[in-house]
């Protein structure tokens, strides 16, 4: 079955580049890991004691296969809306599925094994690992990978460290290869014991590819095996690294082996990898004596939406740059946003006042109604800190949890009349809010960038005489940037581009490819500088769409037309 989602199409559209929120380490401990549970995934059960059991004997085991250097500090678990309230969790803020370290999705046809995505080289880190609630709990579903601890320390080998898997992965290889006409199984250990190669051999003179290795579980007690975490957790005796010290042949690597660590670290162990990241270069968080590595747990539930526009309406803001705020501002709030989220809008100069409380945005409602509130007048100095104070009243005034909320301030950010950012900083931090600021001038990069980075928010600078879609696009960052688990219902851009008509050539035509599983509710935006002109669409069957299609509007005061298609589009 086709899978349609919602789709926007933007004649205009540059992306800024941003950090995503990371994990830190300090004192040893890593901060800041983030495991999100799917939306399809119930309420129901033992879920999340699992995961919390399976990472604090996790974190132990880190502990001891990195000889004492790290282990788990802090694990923030985020758990669905749909999921109740009762067991008081806490509001999510910047957590999202979609930019988790660890996603936990529910069981489906590729099985419950889990896998890191990596993209990098060796030694860059992986971008996220994916698992399966039925991993943490049906007992008998990683009865083949070992025990669920060293099965997370594995992964987090790919995610953290960017150590590769150490056994044969590709379909077309042999889980063997010949060392001086001895045949040999491709594991990290030279001396593993394990299943015989099996009489079928390729042109090679290698077992085929059907032909699997399996390691004993339990290796002879007088030729200990303990590498290597990358190749066969599940052996018993397996709990650290392979390295490349030659003085302890029990954890040796095997550098001749054909899998992807040799192939891709240039046959560097594991360990001589890891002591190359910062978690280790130079001597960071060396051996140290930690009683108790359990993990600090914070459950967190992801919530709707709420964003409060913060617009500056003061003098220094006329002509061009009202304009513009008026234009993007409005476009944001009738296309960007998604269905069921709360918008507000307060704007400021030499003080502040309320626009429009906080308003639930429905389809086909309420949006109109929000943007008509938006400033198009300017006068006075500015004070962006009685903005802001202004956006926390807002959603107190409208019982709408602060924690987890967004603030999106436009400004050209050069303050001038109290209060100023830094008096109302500890206020916002404590408000557990996001900041998204966005600067039309260079001289409020630092002050409003840090506003920003403090708050786990975007920063971007937008020149006032920049005609390229640096605007529009960066509005739709602090969407997709911060999906708060709701990724199926955020608009899609699909195409954009900026394009200059000469007023002899005043007619411009191009063509768009849209994809078989989009389509549903796509709407074309045009939108103008000056002149709003005529825009007509024509489908792969010749249907043209111009301005008497029952979705074409056109907005005069933004200076945009919007087409929206009415069904799936073509």
């Amino acid at each position: 079955m086709v899978r349609y989602m919602p789709s926007t199409l933007l004649l205009i559209a540059i992306y800024c580049v941003h950090a995503r929120e990371s994990i830190t380490i300090s004192d040893n401990g890593y901060d800041g890991i983030v495991v999100a549970i799917h939306a399809d995934v119930s309420g129901v059960g033992d879920l999340i004691e699992n995961i919390k059991d399976v990472f604090t004997k996790a974190s132990a085991f880190l502990y001891r296969a990195t000889k004492n250097r790290v282990y788990f500090r802090n694990i923030t678990i985020l758990v669905p809306k749909k999921w109740s309230e009762y067991r008081g969790y806490t509001m999510a803020t910047t957590e999202a599925y979609e930019s988790a370290h660890f996603r936990v999705d529910k069981s489906r046809t590729a099985g419950d094994r889990p896998y890191a995505h990596q993209v990098g080289f060796c030694g860059e880190s992986g971008q996220y690992v994916q698992m399966t609630d039925t991993f943490f709990t049906d007992a008998s579903v990683p009865s083949n990978l070992g025990p669920l601890d060293k099965v997370v320390v594995h992964e987090w080998g790919h995610l953290r460290w960017g150590l590769f898997d150490e056994y044969t992965v590709d379909e077309d290889k042999s889980h063997f290869y010949l060392d001086s006409n001895e045949l040999l199984p491709v594991a990290c250990h030279s001396l593993i014991n394990g299943s015989e190669p099996c009489s079928e051999r390729g042109a090679d003179g290698l077992p085929l590819p059907n032909c699997t290795f399996h390691p004993d579980p339990t290796q002879p007690v007088d030729l200990p095996i303990k590498s290597s975490i990358m190749f066969a957790q599940w052996i018993k005796s397996v709990d650290e690294f392979c390295h490349g010290d030659s003085s302890d042949p029990s954890g040796q690597h095997n550098r001749m082996a054909p899998n992807r660590q040799n192939d891709i670290c240039e046959g560097k162990s594991a360990w001589e990898v890891m002591v190359e990241h910062s978690d280790f270069l130079n001597g960071n968080n060396p051996t140290r004596v930690i009683d108790d590595t359990s993990p600090n747990f914070i459950i967190k539930r992801s919530e709707v939406r709420r964003v409060v526009l913060v617009l500056d309406t003061s003098g220094s803001m006329a002509g061009n740059l009202i304009q513009r705020l008026y234009q993007m501002a409005t476009y944001f709030i009738d296309t960007r946003i998604e269905d069921g989220s709360f918008v507000g809008i307060v704007g400021f100069s030499s003080t502040a006042v309320i626009l429009a409380g906080m308003t639930e945005i429905k389809y086909g409602f309420q949006r109109d109604d929000i943007a008509s509130n938006v400033p198009q007048v300017v006068n006075g100095a500015t004070s962006i800190g009685a903005g802001l104070a202004l956006a926390l009243q807002v959603l107190e005034n409208d019982n709408v949890a602060s924690e987890g909320a967004s603030l999106l301030l436009i400004t050209d950010g050069v303050e001038n009349r109290l209060p100023f950012i830094a008096n109302v900083l500890p206020d916002i931090y404590d408000a557990g809010v996001r900041v998204d600021t966005f600067a039309y001038t260079e001289s409020a990069q630092l002050m409003l960038q840090n506003l920003s980075d403090t708050t786990g928010g975007l920063y971007f600078y937008v020149p006032d005489n920049d005609n390229s879609t640096a605007f529009i696009d960066s509005l739709a960052a602090t969407i997709t940037d911060n999906p708060l688990g709701h990724s199926d219902i955020i608009p899609i851009t699909l195409e954009s581009s900026a394009i200059t008509l000469t007023t002899s050539e005043m007619t411009y035509e191009d063509t768009l490819f849209l994809d078989s599983s989009l389509g549903n509710r796509t709407v074309f935006s045009f939108i103008f500088l000056e002149t709003v002109l005529d825009v007509a669409l024509l489908s792969p069957t010749a249907v043209r769409i111009d301005k008497y299609y029952i979705g074409y509007s056109v907005h005069e005061e933004q200076r945009r037309v919007a087409i929206e298609i009415h069904g799936i589009a073509e």
